[in-house]
């Protein structure tokens, strides 16, 4: 993980962690920077009882004191885990709008780690089908939704005549 000055293109802070195949770095407000760890590796470490084998998670890194957090991981009760892949976004709310990719899953939890909502996108009883990304929109994003659709836009309106210009 580094933190590149765009102007002279010099790295300003590195570090490698207990991550694997790390992305979706965002700067968060209080400095730290949050990160998406697939980590596609068995979890054999002491620490890791009651938490699935493999299972993805949200950081926190500090940068000034090196300290990185677990904001959300998997649990036995709660698997979490996209092998590749997989988003998080930072919700206005302090909520956490979270991508699992393979599991076909969006769910929304709080600061707290408790699951807010959860949606599986199912393909059918046994199976799911992948989604890459879900963002949260503000409510304004779709304003444009409460204006009525001209009616030759309309399902099932007869189709516009054409008019022929002398």
């Amino acid at each position: 993980l580094a933190v590149i000055d765009g102007r002279s293109e010099r790295i300003k802070w590195a570090r490698t962690g207990p991550w694997v195949r790390q992305h979706e770095p965002q700067f968060l407000p209080n400095g730290e920077i949050a990160v998406f760890d697939n980590r596609p590796v068995a979890n054999v470490e002491p620490w890791s009882k009651h938490k699935p084998r493999l299972a993805s998670r949200i950081l926190a890194v500090d940068p000034a004191s090196g300290q990185v957090g677990v904001v959300y991981e998997g649990t036995d009760e709660h698997p979490f885990f996209s092998e590749k892949m997989g988003k998080h976004q930072y919700l206005p709310n302090a909520n956490i709008l979270v991508s699992e990719v393979e599991g076909g899953r969006v769910f929304e939890i709080t600061p707290a780690g408790k699951i807010v909502w959860s949606f599986v996108n199912r393909y059918d009883d046994d199976q799911v089908a992948v989604i890459e990304q879900a963002i949260r929109y503000p409510a304004e994003y779709a304003a444009f939704a409460a204006e009525p659709c001209p009616p030759d836009m309309v399902v099932g309106s007869p189709a516009p005549t054409a008019v022929a210009s002398p």
